[in-house]
């Protein structure tokens, strides 16, 4: 019995959009991406230069044409899926206004013969697309590195493919762990071709333990978290704290307040600690604004407690 926890057991509803064919080239499938049919600015840029910019612009729109792949389609240009597969697989709320990322990219892809199917660039190591909805807080970025580590495991990419956001957003301290866990990261717009591994792994399930042991090994720390005389030296109660701080474009520049009585509960926490050395709790200042993602890792790793 495992006490791993799972999302889910694997992927079971599976669909086979183009017949199975002998790869052109190096056994994978290609396709190719048309970042002009990609409404897109650059990305990339510094919060304090893109103040105001709505989270509308910061998401792609994708035109037909988008993306296109290599099929049996002759001199005839057609889309890839219709509008019933998408009501299928990837279903929007007939009330919902917004777009939906994902479904018009699929949507956009478009079937073109062999003597169609050409690129200026090509790149034939194994490439990620991830389009971040949320980029600058960390508990919920950490779900976009999760949905990462799951795509490269169940498509059977190497543990540090080459990553493309398909999107526009600007720089944030968490960028430095998207550089880490990746080989390298790209901006759609300065990207034009893929390469996708043709038969993924449907049956392999997401589990938390190794998702954990993929950040620990990106920063070299140690995978086992026990560590002799642990106990003896107490127990580590990491307070992390919420400073004042820009969250992202839309909030027009206002600085996000720290809780109002952060200080207070810390203060009192270190006095009880303080007078109480029996207990043997350590108390950690835990200041991430002013940490690398390494030392953020290890204190977490290191903690007992997580306030």
């Amino acid at each position: 019995m495992s006490c791993e926890a799972y999302f889910g057991n694997g992927f079971s509803k599976v669909a086979d959009i183009l017949p199975a064919k002998v790869a052109l080239r190096t056994g994978s499938s290609w396709f190719r991406s048309h970042h002009s049919e990609t409404k897109i600015e650059r990305g990339g840029e510094k919060l304090e230069d893109v103040i105001g910019r709505s989270g509308e612009e910061e998401l792609p729109r994708f035109q037909d044409g988008a993306f296109v792949v290599e099929g049996n389609g002759g001199s005839k240009i057609r889309k890839l899926v219709g509008e019933g597969f998408l009501d299928e697989f990837i279903p929007v709320d007939d009330n919902d206004d917004s777009s939906h990322p994902i479904r018009e990219s699929i949507g956009s892809i478009v079937i073109v013969g062999a003597n169609d199917f050409d690129c200026p660039e090509w790149v034939d190591e194994p490439t990620l697309l991830v389009t971040r909805f949320e980029y600058a807080n960390l508990f919920h970025t950490v779900t976009h590195w999760y949905s990462a580590n799951v795509s490269s495991r169940v498509t059977g990419l190497p543990n540090r493919p080459h990553l493309v956001f398909v999107d526009v957003h600007c720089q944030t301290q968490l960028d430095e762990t998207w550089k880490e866990l990746f080989s390298s990261l790209r901006f759609a717009k300065s990207f034009t071709a893929h390469d996708l591994v043709q038969s993924p792994d449907i049956h392999k399930t997401a589990r938390l333990s190794e998702f954990g042991e993929m950040i620990r090994s990106t920063f070299d720390l140690q995978l086992n978290r026990y560590r002799a005389g642990e106990e003896a030296s107490g127990h580590n109660v990491l307070f992390i704290r919420r400073e004042d701080y820009l969250a992202h474009p839309r909030r027009e520049g206002t600085v996000e307040q720290r809780l109002s009585d952060e200080q207070e509960v810390f203060d009192s926490l270190s006095s009880w600690a303080s007078n109480h050395v029996e207990c043997k709790v350590n108390l950690i200042n835990g200041l991430f604004a002013h940490m690398p993602m390494k030392e953020q890792v290890r204190a977490i790793q290191d903690a007992s407690v997580i306030i």
